[in-house]
C-alpha cells in the first residue's frame, strides 16, 4: 500500500475539541472519504477511537496504547473493522496487507519522531481550515 502522504488529493478537516475525547479528523481523497473520533483518552495508557471508512456509518474501531517497559515504551496500535459482504471477502487479503503496511509505516514515523526528540503532540491547523496531507506524517490525535 502507498503511505497516505503519497496521495496528493488527501485533505483533512478537524472538528470538536482540539484534543482528547470528542476530537475528530475528517478526510477526503480520490480514493474516498472517512473520519475518526476519539472516544477515550488517558495520558497514562492511550486512546480509543472509532472510524468510518468509505461510509457514513462507523465500521472500524481501535486503540493506541502505550506502557513503560524499563527505559522504553511499548506502543500498540490495534484496530478491528467490518468489510462489505461478498466484495469485502474478495479483497480481505489486500485490505489486511494495506492496513499492516500503514500501521508499520505510521509506527515507524512515530518511533523516529520520538527518538529525534520531536514534538510530543502534532501541531493543529488553524480553526476551520482545510489541511493538505503533510509531506511527513506526524501523530495527529
Amino acid at each position: 500500500a502507498v503511505p497516505a502522504q503519497a496521495d496528493r488529493s488527501l485533505r483533512y478537516e478537524y472538528s470538536g475539541p482540539e484534543k482528547g475525547v470528542g476530537a475528530e479528523q475528517h478526510w477526503t481523497s480520490s480514493a474516498g472519504r472517512g473520519h475518526t473520533k476519539i472516544l477515550s483518552s488517558d495520558p497514562a495508557t492511550g486512546i480509543r477511537f472509532e472510524s468510518a471508512f468509505l461510509s457514513d456509518e462507523i465500521n472500524s474501531d481501535g486503540s493506541l496504547s502505550y506502557a513503560a517497559e524499563g527505559e522504553k515504551t511499548r506502543v500498540t496500535w490495534q484496530g478491528t473493522g467490518k468489510v462489505v459482504p461478498v466484495v469485502g471477502a474478495l479483497f480481505i487479503s489486500q485490505i489486511e496487507a494495506g492496513t499492516s503496511d500503514f500501521y508499520r509505516h505510521a509506527l515507524g514515523q512515530l518511533k523516529q519522531l520520538v527518538e529525534e526528540g520531536g514534538p510530543t503532540t502534532a501541531p493543529l491547523p488553524p480553526e476551520g481550515a482545510d489541511q493538505q496531507a503533510p509531506e511527513a506524517a506526524t501523530p495527529s490525535m
